[in-house]
C-alpha cells in the first residue's frame, strides 16, 4: 500500500499554462526558489 501523497509543490494548470506561454519549464519552478538555481544554463 502506497504512502500518503505529499502536497508539496503542488500548482494549479493555469499556472503552468501561463509559463509555458512565456517559453518557460514548470517543472523548474514546482518546488519553489532553489528549484531555479539551474535555470539557463
Amino acid at each position: 500500500m502506497p504512502g500518503p501523497a505529499k502536497l508539496e509543490g503542488v500548482q494549479s494548470i493555469l499556472w503552468a499554462a501561463e509559463l509555458m506561454e512565456q517559453g518557460l519549464n514548470p517543472a523548474r519552478r514546482i518546488k519553489g526558489g532553489d528549484a531555479l538555481l539551474g535555470e539557463g544554463g
